[in-house]
């Protein structure tokens, strides 16, 4: 897990049959739930448990890069353009977001200070 002065850089890499993207994302407790958040793509998911949060953010964020990859470019630049994501000038396909650490990012958890961030490479998701 990288330190809380580490940047990552996120990207998204857009194939013919699948995507690949380096994303962050935070797990922490609201209430009777875990739930793990990519703040990067507006995309969470839930679950009794830190495995089914990841789970289900997983499942949501696969269904998300389905409708994107079913778009054409000029639509999903546009539409990654809503969450701050630029594509890249040399390398069309792929999208990356300006460095960003986590300082004033997480908002609206139980206990703040138990979040644990993490980082999701997705080599394919199809």
């Amino acid at each position: 897990m990288p330190s809380s002065t580490q940047q990552i850089e996120e990207y998204i890499q857009f194939k013919k049959n699948n995507v690949r993207s380096r994303l962050r994302y935070f797990t922490g407790r609201s209430d009777e739930y875990y739930v793990t958040l990519v703040p990067s793509m507006n995309v969470s998911g839930y679950g009794k448990t830190t495995q089914e949060s990841m789970a289900d953010m997983l499942y949501n964020l696969g269904l998300y890069f389905d409708e994107l990859q079913k778009l054409s470019e000029d639509q999903r630049t546009t539409e990654l353009a809503r969450w701050g994501w630029v594509r890249n000038k040399l390398f069309q396909k792929k999208y990356s977001l300006p460095y960003v650490d986590k300082d004033g990012v997480l908002q609206g958890f139980d206990n703040p200070n138990e979040v644990v961030e993490s980082e999701l490479n997705l080599p394919q998701v199809a």
